[in-house]
């Protein structure tokens, strides 16, 4: 059984339209200002420097930021194109106790019965 979901429209967006850089830029900038922040204690940078070398190489961190700044809107298409498809998805249906599979909210006298 094939369950279609909303997301499904927004991969499929991903992958035919050019985020705008204004968008583009926000990810970029908030990346920077992160950046920044991690360095800011001696323990910060060693946590740094730790996850950098468990993923093969501690220089990266000199080498990242720059690469996330060369990002481009047909780079993010491109990857979208190559990995946001149906065959590789899986969607996660999570319904709290008030309500039905359908999504619609159980009346209070159809409580859950144990």
């Amino acid at each position: 059984m094939l369950f279609l979901h909303p997301r499904t429209s927004k991969l499929t967006r991903a992958q035919g339209t050019l985020v705008d850089d204004h968008e583009i830029q926000k990810v970029k900038n908030q990346q920077m200002a992160e950046d920044f922040e991690r360095l800011e204690s001696k323990l910060k940078l060693m946590t740094q420097l730790l996850s950098y070398d468990a993923l093969g190489e501690w220089d990266n961190i000199n080498k990242f930021s720059d690469r996330i700044q060369a990002v481009t809107a047909a780079d993010l298409r491109r990857v979208a194109r190559k990995y946001f498809k149906t065959e590789n998805s899986n969607v996660l249906l999570y319904y709290t106790s008030g309500q039905r599979p359908d999504g619609t909210e159980k009346p209070a006298s159809e409580g859950d019965q144990q």
